[in-house]
């Protein structure tokens, strides 16, 4: 339901992470090295289910499906 409206706010919370997080003080050797390390971030956090749940509480979105 609240979908295609909070992804934004989902998606912001996710690169937020990355760029203070997982690259905060990164210094890349090229373009595609900054790539690689931003891939890597994502889809570290996409198997870490501290990390999504928090960007769901931010998001105030409920993780158990409405009926």
């Amino acid at each position: 339901m609240y979908e295609h409206l909070n992804k934004p706010i989902l998606q912001n919370s996710s690169w937020n992470h990355t760029k203070c997080h997982d690259l905060a003080n990164f210094i890349p050797d090229n373009f595609q090295h900054l790539q690689k390390a931003e891939k890597r971030s994502m889809t570290r956090q996409s198997h870490d289910q501290t990390i999504l749940r928090s960007f769901f509480a931010y998001a105030k979105l409920p993780l158990e499906p409405s009926h």
